[in-house]
């Protein structure tokens, strides 16, 4: 048997991590969020909260009746969607201009969307353009760690992830998806 989703509805930043909070936090239930206008971030604005689950599935609906696939633009300041645990259906949305930009000694991984060990994602009509992961800056080279980094990937284009998956270098997938090691 399959729940009836409660369904939310977000047309801006503020609704879609109210709505991801509300998921979050349920403990069991389908819930599924229902975008109803393309969501820009910026610097200034925030990130999109992380998709955290424990135990309720979430499902994020890019269309309706009035637009076949919003936009969730990250105005290249901000990563797009981190699924870090929990079953997410992703689906008629387009993801771009997303950065994942990493920290000191650390990777940039999923620009458009990062997937967490403990996340499953489907994802169904769902398009990526301009997402980008940037590495940190490397060291100097004079330790056993040696010096290198900072270099940026970025696959160009509006392409579904299943045809990305075989156009582009590993690496420019990152740019993308990213998936943790599990």
């Amino acid at each position: 048997m399959t729940d009836t989703p409660i369904v939310l509805t977000a047309g801006s930043l503020a609704d879609l991590n109210a709505d991801i909070a509300t998921a979050n936090g349920a403990g069991s239930g389908a819930y599924e969020i229902d975008l109803t206008a393309n969501i820009q971030l910026s610097s200034a604005s925030g990130g999109v909260t992380q998709i955290a689950l424990n135990g309720a599935t979430l499902a994020i609906n890019g269309a309706n009746g009035s637009n076949p696939n919003f936009t969730l633009d990250g105005g290249s300041a901000q990563q797009g969607l981190y699924v870090y645990s929990g079953a997410v259906t992703i689906e008629n949305l387009t993801i771009a201009h997303a950065v994942a930009q990493g920290g000191t000694g650390s990777a940039g991984l999923g620009g458009g969307l990062f997937v967490g060990a403990a996340g499953a994602v489907t994802l169904n009509g769902v398009g990526f353009s301009g997402d980008k992961a940037i590495g940190a800056t490397g060291g100097d080279g004079t330790s056993t760690g040696g010096g290198g980094g900072g270099k940026e990937f970025e696959l160009g284009g509006s392409q579904p992830l299943a045809k990305a998956g075989r156009a582009a270098s590993a690496a420019a997938q990152g740019a993308v998806v990213a998936r943790a090691a599990i």
